[in-house]
Protein backbone atom coordinates (compact mmCIF):
# COMPACT_ATOMS: atom_id res chain seq x y z
CA UNK A 1 0.00 0.00 0.00
CA UNK A 2 2.76 2.53 0.68
CA UNK A 3 4.59 1.75 -2.31
CA UNK A 4 1.60 2.24 -4.51
CA UNK A 5 0.78 5.75 -2.72
CA UNK A 6 4.51 6.31 -3.04
CA UNK A 7 4.28 5.49 -7.20
CA UNK A 8 0.65 8.26 -7.12
CA UNK A 9 2.69 10.60 -5.46
CA UNK A 10 5.93 10.41 -7.96
CA UNK A 11 3.76 10.86 -10.85
CA UNK A 12 1.54 13.38 -9.40
CA UNK A 13 4.69 15.58 -9.06
CA UNK A 14 6.12 14.88 -12.37
CA UNK A 15 2.88 16.03 -14.21
CA UNK A 16 0.91 14.27 -17.22
CA UNK A 17 3.79 13.53 -19.16
CA UNK A 18 5.04 11.30 -16.79
CA UNK A 19 1.54 9.59 -17.13
CA UNK A 20 1.75 9.32 -20.28
CA UNK A 21 5.07 7.37 -20.40
CA UNK A 22 3.71 4.86 -18.04
CA UNK A 23 0.45 3.81 -19.71
CA UNK A 24 2.34 3.97 -23.05
CA UNK A 25 0.70 6.31 -25.14
CA UNK A 26 2.34 7.47 -28.36
CA UNK A 27 1.36 10.35 -29.85
CA UNK A 28 3.57 11.93 -32.96
CA UNK A 29 5.41 14.56 -31.55
CA UNK A 30 8.42 16.89 -32.25
CA UNK A 31 10.93 19.30 -29.20
CA UNK A 32 12.06 22.38 -29.65
CA UNK A 33 14.94 23.71 -28.15
CA UNK A 34 15.75 27.21 -27.54
CA UNK A 35 19.73 26.94 -27.80
CA UNK A 36 20.79 30.31 -26.31
CA UNK A 37 18.49 29.61 -23.29
CA UNK A 38 20.10 26.29 -22.43
CA UNK A 39 22.73 25.82 -19.85
CA UNK A 40 23.32 22.17 -20.96
CA UNK A 41 22.59 20.96 -17.83
CA UNK A 42 21.98 17.52 -19.13
CA UNK A 43 18.68 17.13 -17.05
CA UNK A 44 16.51 16.01 -19.84
CA UNK A 45 18.49 14.11 -21.76
CA UNK A 46 18.81 11.77 -18.40
CA UNK A 47 14.89 12.17 -17.98
CA UNK A 48 13.89 11.58 -21.73
CA UNK A 49 13.22 7.65 -21.60
CA UNK A 50 13.83 7.22 -25.22
CA UNK A 51 16.93 8.99 -25.51
CA UNK A 52 16.45 10.85 -27.88
CA UNK A 53 17.96 14.35 -26.60
CA UNK A 54 21.77 14.50 -25.94
CA UNK A 55 24.27 17.10 -25.57
CA UNK A 56 25.20 18.83 -28.73
CA UNK A 57 28.98 19.60 -29.58
CA UNK A 58 27.87 23.01 -30.47
CA UNK A 59 28.19 25.66 -28.14
CA UNK A 60 26.05 29.08 -27.76
CA UNK A 61 26.54 32.63 -27.09
CA UNK A 62 26.62 32.38 -23.91
CA UNK A 63 29.26 29.44 -24.02
CA UNK A 64 27.51 26.36 -23.44
CA UNK A 65 27.82 22.79 -24.73
CA UNK A 66 23.39 22.72 -25.94
CA UNK A 67 21.43 20.02 -25.58
CA UNK A 68 19.73 18.65 -29.33
CA UNK A 69 16.87 16.83 -30.21
CA UNK A 70 17.62 13.51 -32.41
CA UNK A 71 14.60 13.36 -34.09
CA UNK A 72 14.16 9.73 -34.98
CA UNK A 73 10.71 9.39 -34.68
CA UNK A 74 10.63 7.67 -31.37
CA UNK A 75 9.71 10.67 -29.35
CA UNK A 76 6.06 9.60 -27.30
CA UNK A 77 5.39 13.03 -26.42
CA UNK A 78 5.41 12.92 -22.95
CA UNK A 79 7.38 16.54 -22.13
CA UNK A 80 9.23 15.22 -19.13
CA UNK A 81 12.15 17.36 -20.79
CA UNK A 82 10.35 20.21 -21.02
CA UNK A 83 8.94 19.61 -17.17
CA UNK A 84 12.76 19.01 -15.78
CA UNK A 85 14.28 21.60 -17.71
CA UNK A 86 15.00 24.73 -15.19
CA UNK A 87 15.95 27.14 -17.75
CA UNK A 88 11.98 26.26 -19.77
CA UNK A 89 14.40 25.90 -22.62
CA UNK A 90 12.63 22.93 -24.38
CA UNK A 91 8.47 23.45 -25.66
CA UNK A 92 7.20 19.79 -26.85
CA UNK A 93 4.21 20.06 -30.00
CA UNK A 94 1.75 17.03 -29.88
CA UNK A 95 0.49 15.74 -33.51
CA UNK A 96 -3.18 14.95 -33.38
Amino acid sequence: MVIVIWLLVIIWNLGFGYWIFICGEVMPSKIEIDKERCKGCALCTISCPKGSIRIGEEINRQGYFFVVWDNNGSCTGCAICAEICPDVAIQVWRDK
